[in-house]
């Protein structure tokens, strides 16, 4: 992202509650308008260095037309043996509409969850550390 801006995410009770309950780790999504908001590529490439640093075996899910619809951004494998797949989406301005993330994406990661994986939908990097830093601590201390 932009060396020296600032971005603050903002939780509601608007934010893709049905991913909610049902599982789907989510902790942000709007951003106060007027501030500069991150692409899905400074995001992912933020999420992906953080990965890195913390020796999570990780790639890029690229999609082309031979390959299963809806897979994650990323995909990754976990210390502790499981999937990982974090869909990365651009956080929106407030009011100004619904995120979108399509039925084949969201019934990938409920699959993911489903199987024991761990589903993460991320607006930015601090919704990938605030699920995996318990599950980096336990490695550490476990």
């Amino acid at each position: 992202m932009r060396k020296g801006i600032q971005v603050r995410l903002i939780k509601g009770p608007d934010m893709l509650p049905s991913l909610i309950d049902e599982g789907i780790q989510l902790w942000s999504g709007y951003v106060e308008p007027g501030k500069y908001i991150p692409t899905e590529k400074e995001i992912t490439n933020e999420i992906r260095k953080y990965l890195k640093v913390n020796g999570i075996f990780h790639w890029k899910q690229w999609g082309n037309p031979m390959m299963m619809s809806g897979l994650s951004d990323i995909i990754g494998i976990l210390p502790d043996g499981r999937f990982l797949a974090i869909e990365v989406k651009r956080p929106r301005v407030r009011g100004s509409g619904s995120h979108h993330i399509n039925r084949k994406q969201r019934e990938f990661l409920l699959r993911v969850k489903e199987s024991g994986g761990v589903a993460i939908l991320a607006f930015c990097l601090d919704d990938v550390i605030k699920v995996l830093s318990p599950i980096l601590e336990r490695r550490v201390h476990g």
